[in-house]
């Protein structure tokens, strides 16, 4: 496992609306190189986290299933929570 920061990360056009809240165990769609799934599980601040990557990547990446991840509320595509049926997509 190894931790992979997000200083350089795409950001999507419409963001995550800042009253929606992130807990761990949330389930984020981020993307670099491709659009992929971290269960959050540090929040360091309410717009930095820290999350373990869930799925497996299909290109070749500098990182895999498992590795852990640093990322910023902007770079959030998709929420799915952990404790609630809400999904929030960022248009």
């Amino acid at each position: 496992m190894k931790i992979i920061m997000t200083d350089d990360w795409k950001t999507p056009k419409n963001k995550l609306p800042e009253n929606i809240e992130i807990n761990y165990g949330d389930l984020v769609k981020i993307n670099r190189f491709e659009n992929f799934w971290v269960i959050v599980t540090q929040i360091i601040t309410t717009n930095k986290f820290v999350g373990v990557i869930s799925n497996n990547l299909v290109f070749p990446t500098p990182y895999q299933i498992d590795d852990l991840v640093s990322f910023n509320r902007e770079n959030i595509m998709y929420l799915r929570k952990s404790n609630t049926p809400n999904d929030y997509k960022c248009r």
